[in-house]
């Protein structure tokens, strides 16, 4: 992260004449915002007549770049600028605010994460990234009066039977002290880790799932920018070597930062972005906010709608390849009596909550449902949508099944590129429209694409 910058914009973006300022927002772990001042300037602004603000989340394993110049954010906005000077500003005569959140969402030291292999020379930059790893989950999943031992286990090339069950016992708080906001008053289901022999069997399972998938997304548990696209031969890779194997301490510690950068992203919504949201609603009179969340991102912008109810409604929330259970938004979970944890954010924003997903995104798709499997984490099966696939299990992602759990409030569209022409508007407060996007987004980073755009497009537009 830079120097210190004077309070205001990030930098300002020029449409047809018109000056579009671009605030970046950052926040610490706990979401605590740690630039306060250009808080305030982005609050004072949003007050001067704007009359749509959007605010953007990024999601896992992204560090300052995603907001320096060429970085997601900046890719996305003039993606999206330029979609408009071709089709024509979404709302004739708009003065626009655009808003992004910095959240601290990757534990490794590099872009992409240590490659690893289960045996060899491995480099000191990802030597360091390791270690890196290894102190944020120590500090995050592990007692203080534990970690001397935690610190023993995880140097070890390779653990045998013993070794792994008791670093199990030591890591198990973290599988089963989640976060509580996907699901809201269900019964513990099956599937969940509830000791240690549970959670060491689930690594098993979590390293038969990677040797079956041999690619590079398994090991940061979700792939960096832009895309998951796999790198060489997949027996060269060094994660074809390791094969997530849970007998190698190091791919454990890698499986934990999933379940660490989930919660994070929740404590930094309900926290952080839900006081600035807030604010923004309450300070920019009948300005439309539109909220834009990539993978953990979504989690970011739908806790910060859910965590307490607004001053008003904001006007429109697009999920892209939302990293969460596919029933956070579920009216009622099969086999109890609890709803969706992000249910009321359904009722909070005044056009359907567009949601993307697809069957390439491999993390979200066929692994997720693995890696994130506490009692908080909840999504349970058996629920199927006409013309859709039912998700394998009760722990599928959003991003890879679609949303589930909401009976005749969903409507099932194909992702639409601009010439395909605009969406019809559902025209019903609190329905979902779940993207379907197997041909168009081929990845889990896929994102920074005309039909994500052209989605955003239309929901601005929506009378």
């Amino acid at each position: 992260m830079p120097g210190t910058r004077p309070a205001g914009p990030w930098s300002v973006f020029n449409v047809d004449g018109v000056e579009v300022p671009y605030y970046v927002i950052p926040f610490d772990k706990e979401g605590v915002c740690t630039a306060p001042a250009t808080r305030r300037h982005l609050v004072d602004a949003a007050g001067a007549g704007v009359t749509d603000i959007y605010l953007f989340s990024h999601g896992w394993n992204n560090d300052w770049s995603v907001v320096e110049p060429g970085g997601m954010y900046d890719r996305f906005i003039d993606g999206f600028l330029d979609l408009t000077r071709r089709h024509g500003r979404p709302r004739p005569g708009a003065r626009p605010l655009l808003v992004g959140v910095f959240w601290p969402s990757i534990v490794l030291s590099s872009d992409t994460g240590p490659r690893m292999a289960a045996g060899g020379t491995v480099d000191r930059a990802a030597e360091l990234a390791h270690l890196d790893a290894v102190s944020e989950v120590a500090a995050e999943a592990v007692t203080a009066a534990d970690r001397p031992r935690f610190y023993e286990l995880i140097a070890l090339d390779r653990l045998d039977d013993a070794e792994l069950r008791e670093l199990a016992d030591l890591m198990l708080p973290l599988y089963q002290d989640g976060d509580d906001e996907e699901a809201t008053g269900a019964p513990t289901p099956d599937g969940v880790v509830r000791d240690a022999d549970e959670l060491v069997g689930l690594w098993r399972e979590v390293g038969s799932a990677a040797a079956r998938d041999a690619g590079p997304t398994v090991v940061t548990g979700l792939p960096p920018e832009p895309n998951d696209a796999p790198v060489g031969d997949a027996a060269d890779r060094p994660e074809a070597a390791g094969l997530f194997s849970a007998l190698d301490p190091r791919q454990v510690v890698r499986l934990a930062t999933v379940l660490i950068m989930k919660d994070r992203a929740g404590r930094v919504g309900a926290n952080g972005v839900q006081a600035m949201l807030h604010e923004l609603l309450d300070g920019s009179g009948d300005a439309r906010v539109h909220m834009v969340g990539h993978s953990y991102g979504c989690k970011v912008m739908l806790s910060a709608l859910a965590a307490a109810a607004p001053p008003r409604n904001v006007r429109s929330v697009l999920l892209m390849q939302p990293a969460m259970s596919y029933l956070a938004l579920a009216d009622r979970l099969p086999g109890s009596g609890g709803t969706g944890g992000y249910r009321s954010a359904r009722e909070r924003c005044e056009l359907p909550i567009m949601a993307t997903f697809t069957k390439k995104d491999v993390p979200l798709r066929r692994l997720f449902h693995l890696a994130v499997r506490r009692a908080s984490d909840l999504g349970e099966q058996d629920i199927g949508v006409a013309g859709r696939d039912v998700p394998r299990s009760r722990f599928a992602a959003m991003g890879g099944w679609g949303p589930g759990g909401l009976g005749g409030h969903v409507h099932d569209v194909v992702i639409k590129r601009p010439a395909d022409g605009p969406y019809d508007n559902p025209d019903q407060p609190g329905d979902v429209v779940a993207l379907e996007a197997h041909d168009q987004i081929d990845g889990h980073g896929d994102i920074v694409k005309d039909v994500t755009w052209w989605a955003l497009y239309n929901l601005v537009a929506m009378d």
